[in-house]
């Protein structure tokens, strides 16, 4: 594995998180307002393949995951285990 700075990583993480959270906030007014554009949940969705799992997952399943695993928790019933199900949930849910 490559050289990764730790806190950096944490610190995109948690950046991606507070964007994230965002575009919920986004969607939940898109969904209450009574107007729903389809061309614009569309580009929601796109957001969230793209950028959510293209991207934000990727960094947490493939670097900060297996980080924590091998230095605190086995995988089965850890806290990671259950984010990765929270991120197939996700992917079916998109």
């Amino acid at each position: 594995m490559a050289n990764t700075n730790v806190e950096e990583l944490v610190n995109n993480l948690m950046n991606n998180h507070e964007v994230i959270r965002a575009s919920l906030g986004i969607l939940d007014r898109m969904l209450n307002s009574g107007k729903l554009n389809t061309h614009d949940v569309g580009k929601l969705l796109d957001f969230y393949e793209q950028f959510v799992d293209g991207c934000h997952h990727v960094k947490e399943e493939e670097i900060l995951f297996p980080a924590i695993n091998m230095g605190l928790y086995p995988f089965e019933n850890s806290p990671v285990s259950i984010m990765v199900m929270d991120h197939g949930i996700f992917r079916y849910l998109t």
